[in-house]
C-alpha cells in the first residue's frame, strides 16, 4: 500500500488538493444535494454536513455546503470523503420545460472531492515508537494485499 507511517492515504485529492467537477447554468439544489447525500448512504456511508452557509449578495446568493462521509470497513480501517459544494451567484429563475414551469436555480457549481483511508482509526496501537514499528510490521507484511484490495475499493 505504501504510506506505512502515514494514518492517512489519499486515493484522490490530497491533504492540501482537490477533486474538481465545474458546472455553470441551471440545476436544482435540491435534487442534487438528495442525489450526493443518497448516493453515499446507498454504500453504506455515514454522511454528515459539517457547514452550510449562505451569503447573499447583489448578483445572487453564495453558498457553502460541506459533507463528511465515513464508512468503518474493519477494525484497523475506515474511508472518509469530504465533499464541498460551492455556489456562486446562485439566483432563483422560472423556466418552462414541457408546457409547465419550473422553479430551478441559474449560478456557477463547484463540487470538490476528497477520498482517504484511514488507518489505525480506532487507536490500536498507540503513538510510542515499539507501537509505531509493530504497526509498520503488520502494515508492511501482514496486511498489506488486504489494505491494497481495501485502497481500490474506495
Amino acid at each position: 500500500m505504501g504510506g506505512e507511517k502515514d494514518l492517512e492515504n489519499f486515493i484522490f485529492g490530497g491533504a492540501r488538493a482537490w477533486q474538481v467537477v465545474k458546472y455553470s447554468g441551471y440545476y436544482e439544489l435540491d435534487k442534487l444535494l438528495n442525489a450526493l447525500k443518497g448516493f453515499l448512504e446507498e454504500y453504506g456511508y455515514g454522511v454528515t454536513v459539517e457547514e452550510h452557509s449562505e451569503n447573499v449578495k447583489t448578483s445572487g446568493k453564495d453558498i457553502k455546503i460541506v459533507f463528511n462521509a465515513a464508512k468503518d470497513v474493519s477494525e484497523y480501517v475506515s474511508y472518509a470523503i469530504k465533499t464541498e459544494i460551492i455556489i456562486l451567484r446562485q439566483i432563483d429563475v422560472v423556466l418552462e420545460e414541457n408546457g409547465k414551469q419550473a422553479r430551478k436555480q441559474r449560478g456557477d457549481i463547484e463540487i470538490r472531492f476528497k477520498a482517504s483511508v484511514k488507518k489505525n482509526y480506532r487507536g490500536p496501537f498507540k503513538p510510542t515508537a515499539f507501537s509505531n514499528f509493530l504497526r509498520y510490521v503488520y502494515e508492511r507484511y501482514i496486511v498489506m494485499k488486504r489494505l491494497d484490495s481495501l485502497k481500490e475499493k474506495l
